[in-house]
C-alpha cells in the first residue's frame, strides 16, 4: 500500500500501475493510472492507462487513451507503436479478413518511424504486414 504512504506522488502512482500490469491485475491497474491521469496528466499516462486497457481487452477504451496521449503530443510514438499493435491483434482475430485494420496499422507505425526512424521493431513489424495477404479460395 504504497499510496497510503503519500497519495500525492505520482511516481509512485505510475510505478503501482506499471507494477500491478505486470501482475497481470489489469483492472487495479486501470483504476490506480485513471486517478493518477486526473491529478497529472502526460501522455506517458495516458499510454500506461491505455496499455491497461488493451491488458483487460477493451481495445475501444485503450485507443481513446493512446489519442489522448497523441492530443498531449502529437509526437509521443510509443502510443503510435501501441494503437498499430491493437489494430494488427483485431486484424489477426479477425483471420486477416478486415484489411483495414492491417492498413490501420500500418499507418500509425509509418507515422512513428517518421517521428523515431531507430525502431527496429516497428520497422519489423511494417515489412511483415506490407503484403497484402494473398486469399485462395
Amino acid at each position: 500500500k504504497s499510496l497510503d504512504l503519500d497519495s500525492n506522488n505520482t511516481g509512485t502512482r505510475l510505478y503501482l500501475g506499471e507494477n500491478l500490469m505486470m501482475q497481470k491485475k489489469y483492472p487495479e491497474a486501470v483504476s490506480v493510472l485513471s486517478e493518477l491521469v486526473k491529478v497529472e496528466d502526460s501522455p506517458l499516462q495516458r499510454k500506461r492507462l491505455g496499455d491497461a486497457y488493451a491488458g483487460e481487452a477493451k481495445p475501444d477504451d485503450a485507443l481513446t487513451q493512446y489519442r489522448a496521449a497523441l492530443k498531449l503530443d502529437p509526437n509521443y510514438y510509443p502510443a503510435l507503436n501501441a494503437m498499430g499493435e491493437l489494430y494488427i491483434i483485431d486484424y489477426n482475430k479477425g483471420l486477416g479478413l478486415d484489411d483495414a485494420k492491417r492498413k490501420a496499422a500500418l499507418d500509425v507505425w509509418q507515422q512513428s518511424l517518421a517521428i523515431k526512424r531507430t525502431q527496429a521493431n516497428i520497422m519489423a513489424r511494417v515489412q511483415q504486414y506490407a503484403k497484402a495477404p494473398m486469399f485462395t479460395h
